[in-house]
C-alpha cells in the first residue's frame, strides 16, 4: 500500500499464468514418466518397471521375512497365431491374454509384459501354493477369452505358467527365482501346454548337479 490496480492486476496474471505453467509440466512429467514404464500395447507395466518392482518387493520381504512369489507366463503356440492370422491378430491375442491376466491377480501383486509373447507377475508375501492357485486362476480365465481376427471369426489362445516361490529367511537373488519360474515355465510346455507347474528343486537336474 498504496498499490496501482494496474500493476496488481498484472503481476496476478503473472502469478497464475506461472502456477498453470508449473502444473502443465508437472502433468506432462509423470504422463512421461508413466510412459516409460508402460507397455504400450498392453498398458501393463514392461519390463523396466517389473524389474524396479522386483527389487523393491525383494527388500521389503525380506526384511519382513515374508515369503516371495513370481509367474512367467507365455502364450501357447503365439508364433503361429501370427503366422496363420496376422500380426493384428496376434496383437489383439496378447491384449486378450493382459487383460486375463490383470483380472486374474490380487490387489498388491504385479503383473507386467517380461518380453514378447511372456508375461510376469510378482506376488508379495506369497507361497508356493497360493502362487499357483493365482496362476491356475489366470489360466483358466484365459481359457474363457476368445480373439477377433482380421476376417471376423473367432479364436481361443491358451497359456502356459510357471511358479517359483522362495520363503522369508532363505532364498536366492530375486531373478534366480525368475530364471526357476522359467524352468516351470518351460516343464509345462514340455508337459503339453495350457497347464501350470511349479518349480521343485529336486526336479530340476541343473539344480542337482551344483547343489
Amino acid at each position: 500500500k498504496p498499490f496501482q490496480p494496474i500493476e496488481l492486476t498484472a503481476r496476478l496474471k503473472v502469478g497464475i499464468q506461472n502456477q498453470t505453467l508449473a502444473r502443465e509440466l508437472e502433468q506432462a512429467r509423470r504422463e512421461s514418466e508413466h510412459l516409460a514404464l508402460t507397455d504400450p500395447l498392453t498398458g501393463l507395466m514392461n519390463r523396466r518397471a517389473l524389474l524396479d518392482n522386483l527389487r523393491t518387493d525383494e527388500d521389503r520381504t525380506l526384511r519382513g521375512r515374508q515369503p516371495l512369489s513370481v509367474i512367467l507366463a507365455d502364450v501357447d503356440r503365439f508364433k503361429s497365431v501370427n503366422d496363420d492370422f496376422g500380426h493384428n491378430t496376434g496383437d489383439r491375442a496378447l491384449q486378450v491374454v493382459s487383460d486375463a491376466l490383470r483380472a486374474g491377480v490380487r490387489t498388491g501383486d504385479h503383473v507386467g509384459r517380461w518380453g514378447g509373447e511372456e508375461f510376469l507377475m510378482l506376488l508379495p508375501n506369497t507361497d508356493l501354493i497360493q502362487a499357483a492357485e493365482v496362476a491356475e486362476r489366470c489360466r483358466t480365465l484365459l481359457t474363457r477369452q476368445q480373439v477377433r481376427c482380421d476376417d471376423g471369426q473367432m479364436m481361443r489362445v491358451s497359456s502356459s505358467f510357471g511358479v517359483a516361490s522362495a520363503d522369508g529367511v532363505q532364498r536366492p537373488d530375486v531373478m534366480e527365482l525368475v530364471n526357476q519360474a522359467d524352468k516351470a515355465l518351460y516343464w509345462a510346455k514340455e508337459a503339453g501346454r495350457n497347464r501350470v507347474k511349479i518349480y521343485v528343486a529336486s526336479a530340476d537336474p541343473d539344480y542337482r548337479q551344483t547343489a
